[in-house]
């Protein structure tokens, strides 16, 4: 399907869709996303391949971590730089260390300089900080799509494109983000 979502067919003939446990790839059309594909293709393809289910994601799917012969395919897409850590989901140590390592060879989507937010903003992602942020300010969730940002009390403050947080409004209409209609400010 992409590069960290794959389709199983098992022994008894039925497929299953699996999301990659830990990490994310770049979305279609984004840059990166097809290299991430081809790889994923390569490694998995007409491959026996062990699954270890962790979770369902929201999707239906099953979150699994996928290994082929003694690789993970996780492991190895944020190794090559295709893939990051999805720290919303995931604290190993081994994948943070990998994607350090491909951040300073700056191994494909590294390439584009420091954090790769061009291929992420528009995406679904883990929320990205406002560097101005404090422990005790409240978080504002900024709709990438929509430009509008949301309270805590707001209905979509936890939209699927919501991945952008302020610790004030001031900062949230810094960047261009109006404030959604739908909240109690």
């Amino acid at each position: 399907m992409d590069g960290d979502t794959i389709d199983v067919r098992r022994s008894d003939g039925t497929l299953i869709r699996i999301r990659v446990h830990g990490i994310d790839c770049p979305e279609r059309g984004k840059p990166f996303s097809n290299v991430a594909r081809n790889f994923t293709r390569s490694m998995v393809f007409g491959q026996d391949i062990r699954v270890t289910p962790r979770d369902t994601d929201r999707y239906g799917r099953l979150v699994a971590q996928v290994r082929v012969g003694e690789r993970d395919l996780s492991e190895a897409l944020v190794e090559a730089g295709l893939a990051w850590q999805f720290r919303r989901y995931s604290d190993d140590a081994r994948l943070a260390s990998l994607e350090q390592a491909a951040r300073e060879a700056k191994r494909s989507l590294w390439q584009l300089g420091g954090d790769p937010h061009g291929v992420r903003d528009t995406v679904r992602r883990p929320l990205v900080a406002d560097p101005d942020a404090s422990a005790e300010a409240v978080e504002l969730h900024g709709n990438v799509n929509s430009r509008l940002y949301h309270r805590p009390s707001c209905r979509n403050y936890s939209c699927k494109n919501c991945t952008r947080v302020f610790s004030s409004e001031q900062a949230a209409e810094a960047s261009g983000f109006k404030a959604a209609k739908d909240c109690n400010f």
